[in-house]
């Protein structure tokens, strides 16, 4: 949580880079899956990532995180980009498990 706090609202709430859900994703991904050395495998962590990208983009549209802060603040909308949180973690979480990939909480 410390290492990403940053990304919140498109890295330093400027709302001009990658959406921080997404970015958090592609975080836990990493640590799960990524390697300890360079001389590890990573493959797995790449092609999850990759996957990882193409779910987000066909669930949020877009990657940056103005487009996706506007959307959620328009009238009627929820006005917080908390729910955007939580179902991108939905959506990784069912990315892992079609994935047939353990939970993170578990050990591999």
């Amino acid at each position: 949580m410390r290492a990403a706090a940053g990304f919140g609202g498109g890295v330093g709430s400027t709302h001009e880079e990658l959406c921080g859900a997404f970015t958090g994703g592609v975080l836990a991904l990493g640590l799960r899956y990524g390697r300890d050395d360079s001389s590890g495998d990573k493959s797995l962590a790449v092609e999850l990532t990759r996957r990882w990208r193409e779910v987000f983009l066909e669930r949020f549209r877009h990657l940056q995180c103005r487009p996706i802060y506007d959307l959620v603040h328009e009238p009627g909308q929820p006005g917080t980009c908390a729910v955007i949180g939580r179902e991108a973690a939905a959506a990784l979480a069912s990315l892992l498990e079609e994935s047939d990939c353990a939970p993170a909480d578990e050990t591999p």
